[in-house]
């Protein structure tokens, strides 16, 4: 058989501009969508980070700038969570022992976060990459870059713009889009659907690429999800 090697979304995240909480529910579906596996316990991580998220909306009161409090909350963030980047990884594995995140997974937990205190933001998608703007009347454009611990925080317009160049650059179509957390969610599972694929293990691979359809039913990830299908029914007839 045809060695095929298909590569997935690694960088720092994806994105689509979000509102301010629609309702109580809105964090704890999310987190459902996010981890379907019986294992995990969800309400345990819901629990962890809807406390998380109360403390952050105390600390803010005491933030007069609201830069300064976006600061902080990507660092605070960052080092309570994020603390091991590895490749193939889900959302799980951050509130796992070893905290362990890729740049899907981490950008999933800032847009969260950010979606509950009621920012807007945007979740930005380019071929190897994805990261998130924030939107503040006055600063229009905060990048937060959840791979990049050190660096990962930029407001100011020349080095946002600066960044986003270098992203693109490394980018062969130039292609960089918003996208909407439900999609965000969707790349989740394709990864893991392309972590299967690779590992030819193309029936784990056709249940993880069929959930990520449902969440962003893209053309990239049909392509995938029909070549996994051939691959199976060959290995089926192969027995």
């Amino acid at each position: 058989m045809k060695k095929i090697i298909i590569t997935i979304v690694t960088w720092g995240l994806l994105g689509g501009m979000t509102g301010f909480t629609q309702s109580k529910q809105y964090l704890k579906r999310r987190i459902t969508q996010l981890i379907q596996n019986p294992v995990v316990s969800t309400h345990h991580i819901h629990q962890q980070l809807e406390g998380y998220i109360k403390y952050l909306a105390t600390k803010r009161t005491r933030y007069k700038n609201e830069r300064k409090f976006l600061k902080y909350l990507f660092f605070s963030t960052h080092k309570k969570f994020l603390k091991k980047y590895e490749m193939y990884q889900n959302f799980s594995e951050i509130f796992s022992e070893e905290q362990k995140y890729n740049c899907v997974s981490g950008t999933t937990l800032y847009a969260l976060i950010l979606q509950e205190l009621g920012y807007q933001y945007s979740i930005r998608e380019t071929a190897f990459h994805v990261y998130l703007i924030v939107h503040t009347p006055n600063y229009p454009k905060i990048l937060f870059d959840s791979t990049d611990p050190h660096h990962g925080f930029l407001y100011n317009p020349y080095v946002v713009r600066k960044r986003e160049r270098h992203y693109t650059k490394n980018n062969q179509h130039k292609f960089n889009q918003e996208i909407t957390l439900s999609q965000l969610i969707g790349l989740q599972y394709y990864n893991q659907g392309v972590h299967h694929f690779n590992k030819k293990i193309f029936g784990k691979a056709l249940v993880k690429l069929s959930k990520a359809y449902q969440h962003y039913p893209s053309s990239r990830i049909k392509a995938l999800q029909e070549l996994a299908q051939s691959f199976y029914k060959s290995t089926l007839a192969e027995r």
